[in-house]
């Protein structure tokens, strides 16, 4: 493709899917500047690495510090944008193996047996994998020879990236989980949004400056890969990662927290008192007054 030909596929996806654009782009964001970079931004766009394979993370980071606000981008604007901007935004938002959709939570909720939300998710988007996935077809198999059960998994923002292109794998679980290794799920959302934290979001993003990811998954049970545990047997240990698709994630949004500015107050008050018992001690106060200082004045005890 030439780049007038990438120019249009941006815009026509941007004009499509403005919103599920700006999540791609606010998860990667995450992940791109994450300490843990290396292994969170998976895939990486291969026109970023040099003949060894070697990643150039300064320029794909400089490169994706230019793309602007999703609702700023014009044709005008795709025209002017640096080249490897460009392309790195084509290969964010038109080259992922799944297709994202913002349902309403009405709907969401009709289609679900049990939650119970301690807080309201802003937004409910719908994963849909292509039929082409190699891991969609493999989970569509196994879902007909067992029963599928629907799971929540709270994950920190910057692993989502990666978790959507790849899925839930075990070594994003600690090797001291109660119950051993494997991809745990909570059959109660409610006990999932104790495992995600609000992260730093991308600084152009529509969303919050706060977002956090709770993803709702289908899991193929088979008995022999998948434990029911728990004292009320509400959580589900997966040991085979292709039991386990996502199908959708719910996005929380909040505002860093602002610290109180009490104490300055009230230390700028007392300043302010300070200076006004001084100035009372001066000639000029006397003269304000007409009468004596208040160094003058005799104490009343």
């Amino acid at each position: 493709m030439d780049r007038k030909d990438i120019e249009m596929q941006v815009a026509s996806r941007l004009a499509e899917t403005p919103l599920e654009s700006d999540l791609i782009l606010s998860l990667f964001s995450s992940s791109l500047f994450s300490y843990k970079r290396s292994s969170l931004v998976n895939p990486f766009p291969s026109h970023f690495m040099d003949f060894s394979k070697e990643k150039n993370w300064l320029e794909i980071q400089q490169s994706f510090e230019k793309i602007p606000p999703v609702n700023e981008i014009t044709n005008r604007t795709l025209q002017s944008m640096p080249l490897n901007s460009l392309l790195l935004l084509d290969w964010l938002i038109c080259g992922k193996e799944f297709e994202i959709k913002e349902i309403k939570f009405e709907e969401y909720i009709k289609s679900q047996k049990r939650l119970k939300f301690n807080s309201k998710p802003s937004h409910v988007f719908e994963i849909s994998y292509k039929v082409s996935s190699e891991k969609n077809q493999i989970f569509d198999d196994l879902s007909k020879e067992h029963s599928v059960e629907y799971g929540f998994h709270g994950s920190p923002l910057e692993n989502w990236f990666s978790i959507l292109h790849n899925g839930l794998k075990n070594k994003f679980q600690s090797d001291r989980s109660l119950y051993g290794q494997g991809i745990y799920l909570a059959l109660d959302n409610s006990v999932a949004e104790n495992f995600f934290t609000l992260g730093n979001n991308w600084k152009h993003s529509a969303f919050k400056a706060k977002v956090g990811c709770v993803a709702g998954c289908e899991v193929a049970k088979n008995p022999n890969e998948v434990q029911l545990v728990g004292e009320s047997k509400n959580y589900l240990v997966v040991s085979n990662e292709s039991l386990v698709r996502i199908k959708n994630l719910l996005v929380f949004e909040g505002e860093p927290k602002r610290t109180s500015n009490k104490c300055g107050m009230i230390l700028v008050a007392y300043l302010l008192l300070l200076f006004f018992v001084a100035f009372m001690r001066t000639s000029y106060w006397k003269k304000l007054i007409g009468g004596p200082t208040v160094a003058n004045r005799p104490l009343l005890l």
